[in-house]
């Protein structure tokens, strides 16, 4: 007995010093000797060989160690980046044997086995290939994606496959581990950079999924926040690898799935903003490349001095009747390309928003000036007040219009309404081709396009409801010069309640005096839209202050405050 304990003493010092001789000595005198001999720690003597880098050492274990132990060693060998153990365990049949038998089991097969002690180290559900990307051994990973290795996505998170059901059923802890666990792996760095052909691509979706589940997995929130932050780091190095314009454009223009080439202008910068990847939009190389495409066309005025583009500026601003007249006519031309220009379009986009501020600015003044111009029924229509009066004078009549005399409502729009009008119809066009070309979904993907659909539509309820006025009014003063109107105006007694009505709705709607107005008049309501529509637009001038590198950054820090406040 005591010779058996020497010697395997003798056997474990062996493996721990790389001693290869004495341990091959040992195995060849020794048939069926116990390799799985572990010392006061738990270590076998595989597991010493693979801490201390004994490579002969280990080729004499590997073909009478299970494969069980196996697993565990390239396993270890993997956390310690001990590059050719792992090559080496790879290439032995005994692996092969094991890995095929994994094949067959099906890859979730080990998250049935319930760890032993031993087992600690590394839970079930690990694999080679995710525990060498976790640590982005970069080595390792290609030898075993070479060899076939892949890490499998977990499914969605509100999978309700008959798998993803009997593994909550079974370990709902470990369920939720196994694909925090997968998620690390495929998260990596030196996983997405050899297996991915997009790698910017695979790093924005994968983001975009861990700030999910950060959200709906609470208890691994700081982990998937980590991850996503980690993903948004690596986007920005191989940002940073760029060496030249023609590289950053390909990165910047890359649209589709990985496996395609397809390129539009800023379709990959359109993605970044889309998934809130701010580190790769404030990025200097992606920086460099928005300034070039701000001033496409008109390079040179970067360049000249603060006047001179000021006034550049300004005879812009002071052209824009031509430089829109060109762009709807001409398109083609030298002034309609110009327009075309970012720089010039987001000009012009702001002046004419201004022009709209100011045009509901002068509708609410102008509505003084109508009180002023009102026509008096008794004036206008003198022919036809005398029988109004005998209307108005016969008191037998249930539904009467009791005001002695009024002024006529107005029967065509001011000029500021139709100007205001127009310009609502414009930009609800410039909004429609947005749509058409990015998509509803990417359309409604910000604050900014959401309170601008509110905001159109709002308007248009509003001079829906005020031409429809006007039409009514047209509509009753026609009936004023029909004969058969005021026969019946004559002839209406206490019985004919349907007559009193009608001849009451037209007086009403030629009435412009609102203290007759019933509650939910066309003119009421339309106003209190156009108000809450004109208060919106003027919040829209907001969208405009990020514009500016001083005012941008305070906007959103007094944002986030206020969203901060009302949190709390």
């Amino acid at each position: 007995m005591s010779n058996s304990v020497d010697l395997n003493d003798v056997f474990r010092e062996a493996c721990k010093n790389g001693d290869s001789e004495t341990v091959k000595e040992i195995l060849e005198s020794i048939k069926n000797f116990n390799i799985e001999i572990t010392d006061n720690f738990g270590r076998s003597a595989l597991k010493l060989a693979i801490q201390n880098d004994n490579l002969e050492v280990i080729k004499l274990l590997l073909p009478k160690s299970k494969s069980k132990r196996i697993r565990e060693a390239l396993l270890l060998s993997i956390y310690l980046s001990h590059t050719e153990i792992v090559e080496c365990i790879l290439r032995h049949s005994n692996y092969k044997i094991f890995n095929d038998k994994k094949l067959v089991n099906g890859a979730t097969d080990s998250f049935w086995q319930t760890p032993s002690s031993d087992d600690a180290q590394f839970s079930p559900d690990i694999t080679p290939i995710m525990l060498a990307a976790q640590y982005n051994r970069i080595e390792i990973v290609q030898m075993l994606l070479l060899n076939g290795d892949r890490i499998e996505k977990p499914h969605y998170y509100y999978c309700k496959c008959i798998e993803c059901s009997n593994k909550f059923e079974f370990d709902s802890l470990r369920h939720a581990q196994s694909r925090l666990n997968a998620y690390k792996g495929l998260a990596s760095e030196s996983y997405i950079s050899l297996a991915s052909l997009d790698p910017i691509l695979t790093a924005f979706e994968l983001g975009k999924e861990l700030k999910f589940l950060s959200q709906e997995e609470k208890y691994f929130k700081n982990e998937y926040t980590q991850l996503a932050d980690n993903l948004s780091i690596y986007t920005c190095k191989l940002l940073s690898n760029v060496r030249g314009r023609d590289e950053l454009e390909i990165v910047l223009n890359k649209t589709g799935m990985e496996c395609e080439e397809k390129y539009s202008l800023l379709a990959r910068l359109d993605l970044a903003i889309e998934y809130q990847e701010m580190p790769f939009v404030a990025h200097p190389n992606c920086q460099q490349k928005l300034i070039e495409t701000w001033f496409t066309g008109i390079r040179n005025i970067t360049k000249m001095n603060q006047i001179i583009r000021l006034v550049f500026f300004i005879c812009i601003i002071l052209s824009m009747p031509i430089l829109s007249l060109s762009y709807i006519i001409v398109p083609q031309t030298r002034l309609g390309k110009l327009i075309r220009q970012p720089c010039i379009k987001f000009i012009l986009c702001v002046t004419s928003y201004v022009f709209l501020v100011i045009f509901m600015i002068l509708s609410s003044i102008e509505l003084d000036f109508d009180e002023i111009n009102q026509r008096q029924f008794s004036t206008n229509y003198p022919i036809f007040y005398n029988n109004f009066t005998s209307y108005v004078t016969n008191k037998n009549l249930t539904y009467r219009f009791d005001v002695n005399d009024f002024y006529i409502r107005s029967t065509k729009p001011s000029l500021v309404d139709l100007l205001i009008s127009i310009w609502i119809l414009g930009l609800i066009v410039n909004e429609l081709k947005q749509i058409y070309f990015y998509s509803l979904k990417a359309y409604f993907i910000t604050w900014y396009s959401i309170i601008d659909a509110f905001s159109y539509s709002l308007f248009i309820c509003s001079f829906v409801l005020k031409y429809y006025t006007i039409f009514r009014v047209l509509n009753e003063i026609k009936k004023l010069d029909c004969e058969n109107f005021w026969l019946k105006v004559r002839k209406l007694d206490s019985s004919d309640h349907e007559g009193q009505i009608e001849v009451f709705k037209t007086f009403y709607w030629l009435n412009n005096d609102r203290f007759y107005w019933f509650t939910w008049d066309p003119i009421h309501l339309s106003e209190s839209l156009f108000a809450l529509s004109t208060t919106l637009s003027f919040c829209k001038l907001l969208f405009f202050l990020p514009a500016n590198q001083s005012l941008g950054p305070l906007q959103i820090a007094i944002g986030r405050m206020i969203k901060v406040i009302f949190l709390f």
